[in-house]
């Protein structure tokens, strides 16, 4: 018996509807980073991350993040960078919890980085010390396509890039010396004494402010032992963005010291 043609066209169309709907039921993973971390008093950008919205016609998403308060505070958002970037999103900010509403007419497409959360790392808080960070009724639309969500961690950190220069002895006395080079585009490197009468007499802290006194970058907050130290900047704030052409100061503080120098970024 021969077969009609709508017979064909019929079955060619169910099982691409099959196929499409098997495609498209499945959930699109949502992703914060379980290796995070920032130092007491800085302030950091969290991602959240997410798999390809390409053809899934979001137009919207919404949901919570919690965390421990006494560790972090949310302090807003930021979409510069983001498949989000141009659309609004608001955030709610209760102690220990940001909700987030964005909305769209265009759909969302590609994958990456979704938003950036702003966090503020409490000045009290310990390196070692962590947090959970945990989605709570997060969807995109009202439901559909489903996310798969994986949480996250964040960890109070002291600074990677602080280096005990070798060989240099006992300082004398407290100095912050010209970081070199300068100007410099990708990197520079900061050097600086601790002297014994200043050691272990509290934090020594060591900012990067712009011309305004706007703080840029805060690179150490820690007790230090006596000895002579470097530490890099790579010329990135606190969020992780390259920082302008300009000049910028170090400044660098404890207990019972201070100084500043100057610095020249030229892209």
């Amino acid at each position: 018996m021969r077969m009609k043609p709508l017979y064909f066209f019929n079955l060619i169309l169910l099982n691409l509807l099959l196929i499409t709907g098997l495609v498209f039921s499945q959930p699109i993973p949502v992703t914060l980073p379980d290796t995070a971390s920032g130092l007491p008093g800085s302030t950091v950008a969290i991602p959240v991350e997410v798999g390809d919205l390409s053809g899934r016609n979001v137009l919207s998403y919404q949901g919570s993040i919690i965390f421990d308060p006494g560790i972090l505070t949310a302090t807003g958002v930021s979409t510069e960078g983001t498949i989000s970037q141009g659309l609004s999103v608001f955030p709610n900010i209760q102690p220990g919890q940001i909700t987030l509403g964005a909305f769209s007419v265009t759909p969302l497409g590609g994958s990456g980085v979704l938003v950036k959360i702003i966090f503020e790392v409490s000045g009290a808080s310990v390196p070692g010390q962590s947090t959970v960070l945990a989605f709570q009724n997060f969807v995109f639309n009202s439901g559909n396509p489903p996310a798969a969500l994986q949480n996250g961690l964040f960890t109070v950190t002291t600074t990677t890039d602080l280096v005990i220069i070798p060989g240099s002895g006992l300082p004398k006395q407290f100095a912050l010396y010209q970081n070199y080079p300068n100007p410099f585009n990708a990197e520079t490197v900061i050097r600086f004494d601790i002297a014994e009468a200043e050691a272990n007499r509290g934090n020594v802290r060591l900012s990067i402010y712009d011309i305004s006194g706007r703080l840029v970058r805060l690179l150490l907050d820690e007790r230090l032992s006596p000895s002579a130290y470097r530490v890099i900047w790579n010329g990135r704030d606190g969020l992780g963005n390259p920082v302008a052409s300009g000049v910028y100061f170090m400044a660098l503080s404890g207990s019972n010291f201070m100084a500043t120098r100057k610095m020249l970024v030229a892209r």
